[in-house]
């Protein structure tokens, strides 16, 4: 029997390595002198090489379809993601060492509970199982409320920790209340069991009362999915998390959940919201239309870094939402494509904000209007910021305009004019919104003389080679489009 699970061979190798992590640093790591454990350098490497392990285990099995009926299933899309998960935790701890010192947070459960984050999250990839799928969410949720309430001197991030509770309590058990009743009225959790059972469902007559169960059940789980993907209208709560939360705590929700959540989504469209798209059409392209222009315009409002990328997040929510409404394999990739550039993209752009402090004061710099007189103080890297900030726009020639120039050729040839319509629109407005983020860069002059820290070495190191793959990207963009296209083909 064992045997049949030995394909969890790295899930269940982070899982003691997470294990062994916590007694190391409980035994091992207490001082007299602080009073309470510490993370140290020697836990930094240890950290590093289990998920460099993590990765070649992981890597190990991507040629194989293999799983656990009714539990979990692999195949090579859910293993390509898994592998981006675990490569931006690592770029996540290899950047923010000397942040968890700054923000206090070099206590070592902070490190457990992110790689407790990547475990659900990698087990949540490759789950076929509705109650496996829900019980993974609530052990991620929860990771999430502590790290969102992690800042102990900081009362907003209290306060984000509560907002969070609160609302993702709330779509939870909307959530679990839809699972619940479709196994009330199928006795069946398995993914393609359900999906045989609305084909066959599709084939007969059935009454009406047992359809009208099926579209509320499907009803509170879009509900309770959306409020987990910050869509509108259910969106007005994300501001307040990532602005509440410590900055290394919005650092990993805007970098990590983002890809394989949409993954998530959309698998459990092909299999089960797929026989009820003709139902619930009209509501995914208000939540599509909606997430855009919200997300657009919100943006237009804010002077602080964090409140930004908040509402950055809600537009990319409208734009794969629009895959849910008429879905093909172009247009899946092309959306894919887009998801990629903009995490690569928003990783460059907070770590070139995670070195943006004042000598003299301990906190980032997150409002605009201080980054005044940035190119004297470093020509180089406030040029970097600016080009990082044109590639989330979607400038040309960047490879985010690239990823939105081929969705616009997949609308164009679907006749779905209004989405092209609204994709320039929002892109216009976002060009806005990220000029003027850079005229204050490059030409605004500050009245105080204010001494920025130097960026650190694999900071510096790290943009560099994100500008590299960038430009890579431009010249080249088959190398991500040819291998998506053929790990999508398994869902088609």
């Amino acid at each position: 029997m064992l045997l049949n699970y030995f394909f969890l061979l790295p899930e269940n190798y982070l899982l003691f390595s997470i294990f062994f992590i916590f007694i190391y640093l409980i035994f091992f790591s207490f001082s007299a002198e602080k009073k309470f454990p510490k993370k140290n350098k020697f836990t930094e490497y240890i950290v590093k090489l289990i998920l460099i392990n993590f990765f070649f285990l992981t890597l190990s099995f991507f040629s194989y379809n293999y799983g656990v009926r009714d539990i979990f299933f692999r195949d090579d899309l859910s293993n390509g993601i898994q592998l981006i998960n675990i490569i931006l935790v690592f770029l996540f701890f290899t950047c923010v060492p000397f942040l968890l010192n700054k923000y206090s947070l070099s206590s070592f459960e902070f490190t457990i509970l992110i790689l407790l984050c990547l475990l659900s999250l990698n087990l949540l990839v490759i789950t076929v199982n509705l109650i496996s799928f829900y019980l993974l969410l609530e052990f991620q949720s929860i990771c999430f409320y502590i790290l969102a309430s992690y800042g102990k001197k900081n009362k907003y991030s209290f306060e984000a920790g509560l907002k969070y509770f609160i609302l993702g309590s709330f779509s939870s058990v909307l959530l679990l209340f839809g699972i619940a009743l479709f196994y009330g009225f199928t006795g069946i959790f398995y993914y393609e069991d359900l999906n045989l059972f609305f084909l066959n469902l599709s084939n007969i007559d059935s009454n009406i009362y047992l359809n009208s169960i099926f579209n509320f059940s499907i009803a509170l789980m879009l509900v309770g999915l959306l409020f987990k993907l910050y869509s509108f209208p259910f969106h007005f709560w994300v501001s307040d998390i990532y602005q509440g939360s410590t900055f290394v705590v919005t650092f990993f929700f805007a970098l990590v959940p983002f890809l394989s959540i949409f993954y998530i989504f959309m698998k459990l469209y092909f299999y089960i919201y797929f026989f009820f798209y003709e139902n619930f059409i009209i509501f995914l392209f208000f939540c599509s239309v909606g997430s855009m222009l919200i997300g657009s315009i919100g943006a237009i409002q804010q002077k602080k870094f964090r409140r930004l990328m908040a509402y950055s997040s809600i537009t990319g929510t409208g734009y794969y939402l629009m895959v849910f409404l008429f879905p093909d394999l172009a247009l899946v990739k092309n959306v894919f494509f887009f998801i990629f550039v903009y995490i690569v993209n928003v990783l460059a752009i907070f770590v070139s904000f995670s070195n943006l402090s004042f000598i003299r004061y301990k906190y980032n710099i997150e409002r605009f209007s201080l980054l005044a007189d940035l190119l004297k103080y470093n020509r180089l890297f406030a040029i970097m910021i600016v080009l990082f900030f044109f590639g989330v726009a979607g400038l040309p020639p960047f490879p985010s305009f690239l990823a939105k120039l081929y969705l616009l050729f997949n609308l164009f040839n679907n006749g779905f004019y209004f989405f092209i319509f609204l994709i320039i629109v929002t892109t216009v407005l976002s060009f806005y919104y990220y000029l003027r983020i850079s005229k204050v860069i490059l030409y605004n002059k500050n009245n105080k003389w204010f001494f920025i820290n130097n960026i650190s070495y694999s900071s510096a190191l790290l943009l560099m080679y994100i500008l590299f793959f960038n430009i890579l990207l431009i010249l080249k963009p088959s190398l991500i489009l040819i291998p998506l296209e053929y790990f999508l083909i398994d869902l088609f």
